[in-house]
């Protein structure tokens, strides 16, 4: 089965590795740091000419954003924080040692 999701995913040319994202979301609760991370406006575009019904990320510290005078210039509120780079080895740790610990537990 993991061979057959892993073929899967290198059959498209922009995955490199299989998704992780539930493994993700506990680790970043367990060490936060795992993540390097930037705040955001993010709204979905109900209004767009070409972007109607789309997520729009509005980011703080990123220039070219603000364009057209479209809803970009209007979002300003950057409330939310979004993951840009993962720790791959912080990660793998977390992993690896939750899994050790599981392994323990039931001998």
């Amino acid at each position: 089965m993991l061979h057959s999701l892993r073929c899967g995913y290198y059959s498209y040319p922009w995955y490199k590795h299989p998704a992780v994202h539930d493994a993700c979301c506990v680790a970043a609760m367990i060490d936060p740091t795992v993540f390097t991370t930037e705040k955001a406006d993010i709204r979905v575009e109900l209004a767009g000419r070409w972007t109607k019904g789309m997520t729009v990320c509005n980011f703080e510290k990123m220039g070219g954003m603000r364009h057209f005078g479209g809803t970009a210039s209007e979002q300003v509120n950057f409330r939310h924080i979004v993951a840009m780079k993962l720790d791959h080895p912080k990660f793998c740790d977390l992993i690896v040692d939750a899994l050790e610990r599981l392994t323990r537990l039931k001998t």
